[in-house]
């Protein structure tokens, strides 16, 4: 890894190969893929569209209260206090 100045997350490199075959022996249950996003707020938002697509009957998402869950626009929407604190 010290030779490389920068990785797509579309490229297949060893160490990343190395390191998706390891998260999915350590991770609880039967991983079977592994996603690499260069930004958190790609990884939130990527978590929400699964949640969605998985449990599609259910309307909200829990996230703490004065938090930041990144610059897109569905992060936004997770962190920003629609009511004020009571």
């Amino acid at each position: 890894m010290n030779y490389f100045t920068h990785v797509r997350t579309s490229f297949e490199t060893m160490p990343r190969v190395m390191l998706s075959k390891r998260l999915a022996e350590i991770a609880p249950g039967n991983l079977k893929r592994v996603n690499y996003c260069l930004h958190a707020s790609n990884a939130i938002e990527g978590a929400m569209k699964l949640a969605i697509r998985q449990y599609p009957d259910r309307k909200y998402f829990i996230s703490p209260w004065d938090s930041f869950s990144g610059r897109t626009i569905a992060g936004i929407g997770l962190s920003y206090p629609i009511h004020g604190p009571s």
